[in-house]
């Protein structure tokens, strides 16, 4: 069974295309997660966002239980 919103991982949303493309979705009502490891974003793209992480996406472990928990 689906869920009435659908959830969606946006990664580099600290980033100026990240930020916007979760503002988007969220604003479509999706369930919007959103990962960055702040390398090139910036903490003030995400300051209104409800479900943010800072994760980098290249420790394979971290990443998975992350994913894992949504």
């Amino acid at each position: 069974m689906r869920s009435k919103n659908p959830k969606i991982l946006v990664t580099g949303s600290a980033g100026f295309m990240g930020s916007h493309l979760y503002d988007r979705l969220f604003a479509a009502g999706y369930e919007v997660y959103g990962v960055d490891d702040l390398s090139g974003g910036f903490m003030e793209n995400v300051s209104q966002k409800k479900f943010f992480t800072k994760l980098d996406l290249r420790d394979r472990v971290k990443t998975n239980d992350y994913i894992n928990k949504l």
